[in-house]
């Protein structure tokens, strides 16, 4: 019977009919991390998490006496190891958890969360240990709450049940803004207005002692409902965004203005946006029946000196012996008014003010510009971010010129410097007006050095400091106006922002407080103060001015930068944990966070942290193999064996990783000489260490350059030595990938059945493991194998199958492949058309991909279709193309693949004895494959070569030497070449 260990709350195990508790005791807490991470844990990654200040040797000694340890206890039963992994594959609340929150089973889910994660078993004394802890704890917290958030919404129309589940959220957050509003739109829809004010007024407090902030202005606004003992109709908000231009602006400004129920509308965003100016615009036309009147409130300094200003614009001689508010209201109320109150987040208590003009006149209404909402009840926002940018890629003049954030810059530098040419600075424009975020002030200030400077030293002068930003006039500056949005911070709100800085892209809640200890209200606040971008999807980002400006205000950047570091670490390591379950949830969360994970793994590398590197290469790597971005993963491997020293003992179980991965990126681009040599550092240190895993990898990637340099004997010896060694140590993984290995031998030699059996097995152990980029292989293999055998109808249902499942995860890499072989099955159904467009397709993906010998597979069925076609210049570009690609790449089979393709486009000239001659070589080579080496005897057969003509082509063929055969149908397919005769002898070694 197999134990059931809960991990949320404090940690029980159920046994045979007896529960168990774990305490603090190092024993329980390596259980507890083996039930958690649930498959094979590394032995250095455990070792290094337990005793961070002992070598690795004394860590691991001490390791497999805590396992022993472990092991005697009763209940600890199927503890499975080997000399570089431990697991203790049990079930475990957490694995059921995260299975419901996958299936869409909230409610499910939400019972299972019994509180944090392995409450009660910290260990003080170990940092490591706390920070991991941490880590998983703040994760798994954030997954209750997105299922708690979602699950709110759905129990809308129970205000008892929302009641229920937002108390036991605040139970466990406290300060948990949704939570609250949640509750207090339930004591709503109960008429439990006493409960809802005690319930506010405390948040209030507990946020007022714990970060010295106010609510946000949505939770001021619910609790006004309850102190005027009604509850007024929810009104919505314009929330207003992606504009497309101050001119498109400027019409939705007037048409919300238009509309009876909006009174208060408040343009927001931050310093620079362009707030007074769009303010001052609608100022300029009349709004129908409407006087307008602009009110500027930046210089006054009390809310009591507003009234006064206000009477000035409008007019109106206030009567000294009154109240001045009363007086001000009883001269409005007959009036059609928009007062325009411009500059106003400097003044407390200016939302009452309006809300009382407003509830007793009628006729007026307000627009006002603020870098936070005023917070009236009944308060319109429209939140103004930069002006619309280009596309990253756009290049073409005049489509730039469409875009609102270009035309404002072209017409400011056309102001400085007369002679200034868009065309000429086009690349750079477009690259400066997204560094900025089309910030409309940050634009002027720029385009004004074009007198002084070319765009590309503008572009970079910002991008290391905002100093070129800096206005003649003070208050023009970015520098100013950053300067008194930070002084409307309060101090938690300051160290939040700072803190929040070191993000280079847009990060979730987790990761802010896991980094920069900014709970939900502090990001809430930042939020309505224009400070901090509030995205759809539950994210948040800092604008790049914005962040480069609190950047400067860090007091401690380097902790900064490792706690940031160690969270990216931690979190790719769960990524690695569950990818073949979550591929396209990894890959998406990726695309996003990759320039935090790019810094953290910087970080890693400049303190020598091989544990960091370790944690965060494969899910990495992963990334960058699905997505086919080898030049970015090329970097990071390559700075990774830089910064890394083989004299460090602690630094090479990291090497061999990298190193190993090394390999398989070159194998990707076609590089085997020098995949096959990192293959063979990283199979030397992994003997060294002991790691079995890395052996076994090692040992598949040197059979794969085997292969591919033609060397089947050894290939096959490498591949059925990993194969063996996977079966050894039962790992399912490593069985799917290397019975692919051994299976492309057998189809080279051409065992068929053999072959598909064990693409057959690993086809089945990936869909047991849910490892989606596996399946797609295996699929496109058997596929592949099937049209070899000319099978085409089996042949094109396992590669449609395989594209879709490429489609669905994302898996471009392998989705090229898919294309090409899908090509070449309709080719040699010959459907000339349809393979054309499957090629085409693949030539896009492999040229963005930079796969190279894909690329060179693509070529030469492209070259097969001209040929087909008696297009022969086109076909002699193509092969020419893939000719140069084979040859620099070393690969022998496609070499002789280009030789076959080049005899068949000398027989469709007219020369079918040297077609046969090259043939007959190419057939008879050890490095072709039995597949192709059917199609050069078919394609030789074709010729219709009498008796002594073959006899003579066979003759010729074993004196031909393929370096000389290359060079010479090099020469000859050069465009700047007659078509001359290439001589036998001149192919002879």
């Amino acid at each position: 019977m197999q134990p059931y260990v809960r991990l949320f709350g404090s940690p029980e195990v159920e046994f045979r009919g007896k529960t168990a508790h774990l305490s603090a005791e190092r024993r329980f807490l390596l259980l507890a991390v083996l039930a958690l991470r649930r498959g094979p844990v590394p032995r250095d990654w455990l070792a290094a998490l337990f005793w961070p200040d002992r070598d690795n040797a004394a860590a691991r000694r001490n390791l497999r006496k805590l396992a022993f340890d472990a092991q005697e206890l009763g209940w600890a039963t199927g503890i499975d190891g080997n000399r570089a992994t431990l697991a203790w594959p049990v079930r475990t609340d957490v694995e059921s958890f995260d299975g419901a929150l996958a299936a869409g089973r909230l409610e499910e889910a939400l019972k299972l969360y019994r509180g944090p994660l392995l409450d009660g078993l910290d260990d003080p004394r170990n940092d490591a240990f706390e920070e991991f802890l941490r880590h998983e704890r703040t994760r798994r917290a954030e997954q209750w709450h997105s299922a708690a958030l979602v699950q709110l919404g759905e129990l809308a129309g129970d205000p008892q049940a929302v009641q229920k589940l937002a108390t036991a959220m605040l139970e466990a957050d406290p300060l948990d803004e949704d939570a609250i509003a949640a509750l207090l739109n339930a004591y709503q829809a109960l008429d439990r207005a006493p409960d809802a004010l005690r319930t506010y007024r405390s948040f209030k407090e507990r946020l007022a002692n714990a970060l010295g902030i106010e609510p946000s202005a949505r939770l001021r606004e619910l609790a006004r409902k309850f102190d005027a003992g009604t509850a007024p109709p929810v009104r919505s908000a314009a929330a207003l965004q992606d504009f497309v231009g101050r001119t498109a602006e400027l019409k939705e400004v007037r048409v919300l203005l238009a509309r009876p129920e909006c009174r208060v509308l408040t343009i927001t965003g931050p310093g620079g946006s362009g707030k007074s100016r769009l303010a001052r615009a609608v100022s300029s036309v009349p709004e129908g029946d409407l006087s307008v009147h602009w009110i500027a409130l930046e210089d006054l300094g009390d809310t009591s000196q507003v009234v006064p200003r206000i009477a000035e614009a409008v007019g109106i001689q206030l009567d000294g012996r009154r109240d001045p508010v009363s007086d001000l209201i009883g001269r409005l109320r007959t009036r059609a008014a928009l007062l325009v109150l411009d500059n106003s987040e400097h003044l407390s208590g200016l939302d009452r003010l309006v809300e009382r003009i407003a509830a007793d006149c009628t006729g007026v209404k307000f627009l006002n510009t603020s870098r936070t909402r005023l917070g009236t009840t009944g308060e319109w926002l429209m939140p103004l971010d930069g002006l619309a940018l280009p596309d990253e890629d756009e290049s073409d003049v005049e489509v730039l010129r469409a875009f609102d954030s270009v035309r404002l810059f072209e017409s400011r530098a056309l102001a400085a410097t007369p002679g200034f040419s868009l065309r000429e600075h086009a690349p750079d424009v477009r690259r400066l007006v997204h560094l900025v975020g089309g910030l409309p002030l940050a634009l002027e200030l720029a385009a004004a050095w074009t007198r002084m400077l070319p765009v590309r030293e503008i572009l970079a002068e910002i991008s290391r400091s905002s100093e070129l930003l800096e206005g003649g006039a003070r208050e023009r500056s970015m520098r100013a106006s950053l300067e008194h949005s930070w002084k409307l911070l309060a101090p938690a709100e300051r160290d939040a922002l700072a803190a929040l800085s070191v993000f280079n892209a847009s990060f979730s809640r987790a990761a802010a407080m896991a980094v920069a200890s900014a709970r939900l209200p502090l990001l809430a606040a930042l939020v309505d103060k224009s400070m901090l971008r509030a995205h759809g999807d539950g994210r948040f980002s800092l604008h790049f001015l914005i962040r480069q400006f609190a950047a400067a205000r860090v007091d401690a950047p380097d902790d900064l930068r490792r706690k940031h570091a160690d969270y990216f670490a931690r979190k790719l390591a769960g990524f690695a944990d569950n990818a073949q379950v979550r591929q396209q949830e990894v890959t998406a969360e990726l695309r996003i966070e990759l320039a935090d994970c790019a810094a953290g793994w910087a970080y890693a590398l400049s303190c020598g942290n091989a544990s960091w590197v370790l944690q965060m290469a494969a899910p990495l790597w992963d990334f960058f193999d699905r997505e086919g971005r080898w030049e970015e993963a090329a970097s990071m491997l390559r700075a990774a064996l830089e910064a890394l020293d083989e004299a460090v003992p602690e630094h090479r179980p990291a090497i061999a990783d990298v190193a190993r991965k090394m390999s398989a990126l070159q194998i990707r681009r076609g590089r085997y000489d020098a995949a096959e040599q990192w293959a063979r550092r990283a199979l030397r240190l992994a003997r060294a260490l002991g790691d079995r895993a890395t052996v076994r990898a090692a040992l598949h990637a040197i059979g794969g350059c085997r292969a591919q340099l033609g060397d089947m004997v050894h290939a096959r010896l490498y591949f059925e030595d990993s194969l063996r060694r996977a079966r050894a140590d039962r790992s399912d993984a490593d069985i799917a990938s290397y019975s692919n290995g051994l299976a492309t031998i057998e189809k080279a030699q051409g065992n068929y059945e053999r072959a598909l059996e064990l693409y057959e097995e690993s086809l089945a152990l990936k869909r047991q493991l849910g490892e989606m980029r596996g399946v797609a292989v295996a699929l496109h293999n058997i596929g592949n194998l099937h049209r070899g055998r000319e099978e085409f109808a089996q042949a094109s249902r396992y590669l449609e199958e395989a594209l879709q499942v490429c489609e669905e995860n994302g898996l471009l890499s392998v989705r090229s492949s898919c294309l090409a072989n899908l090509g070449m099955t309709r080719l040699q159904l010959g459907d000339l058309d349809r393979a054309a467009h499957y090629y085409a397709r693949a030539l896009a993906d492999v040229r963005n991909s930079g796969e190279r010998l894909t690329e060179i597979f693509v070529l030469l069925g492209m070259t097969r279709i001209a040929t087909l076609k008696a297009d022969f210049p086109r076909a002699r570009q193509t092969l020419r193309e893939a000719l140069a690609l084979a040859c620099a790449e070393s690969t022998l089979p496609l070499q002789l693949e280009c030789a076959i393709a080049f005899a068949e486009l000398l027989a469709k000239c007219g020369d079918p004895m040297r077609a046969a001659t090259i043939c007959r070589f190419a057939r008879d080579h050890p490095a072709l494959n039995a597949q192709d080496r059917q199609v050069a005897d078919r394609l030789e057969r074709s010729f219709g070569l009498d008796a002594a003509q073959a006899r003579e082509a066979e003759s010729n063929a074993v004196r031909i030497d393929l370096d000389a055969l290359m060079s010479e149908i090099r020469r000859e397919l050069d465009p700047g070449e007659s078509v001359a005769r290439v001589t036998l002898a001149s192919l002879s070694g």
